[in-house]
């Protein structure tokens, strides 16, 4: 986690790498905005739960996460289900992860997709990460 993110901001940083990776697009398709706001919730999660353990918060690690599938995705999903961390943020994202998951798989590797795109174009441009917002 960033040194110069106050206590509490953890939530506002998450939100601001995502939407720095996906901002949005008014010229698109109610669709694909739809689409890129699942993407985006599924980056938050994944950036408040690395903040949450500890472990560093970069692309590679948010895209390590994205391309859990099967038992491991389902075991990771539950693990952050239980969480606790940031007033119960992580738990409430991954709740929503896993009704995406399980009713719409299809939704699930569409946002997947268009994440891990926009990450592979962050890694590329050299982006930092995660985006620490302006006070």
């Amino acid at each position: 986690m960033p040194e110069a993110t106050p206590a509490g901001d953890e939530k506002k940083v998450a939100r601001t790498t995502m939407f720095s990776l996906l901002p949005k697009n008014p010229d698109v398709s109610s669709a694909e905005r739809f689409f890129e706001q699942l993407a985006r919730s599924r980056g938050e999660l994944e950036v408040l739960a690395l903040m949450a353990s500890g472990e560093p918060v970069t692309l590679a690690a948010v895209r390590k996460r994205l391309l859990l599938t099967g038992d491991e995705l389902r075991s990771h999903v539950e693990a952050l289900k239980a969480s606790d961390a940031f007033g119960g943020e992580v738990a409430r994202l991954a709740r929503a992860l896993s009704e995406e998951v399980t009713l719409a798989p299809e939704q699930h590797a569409a946002s997947v997709s268009i994440l891990t795109a926009a990450i592979e174009g962050a890694i590329t441009a050299k982006i930092p990460f995660p985006v620490v917002p302006k006070s």
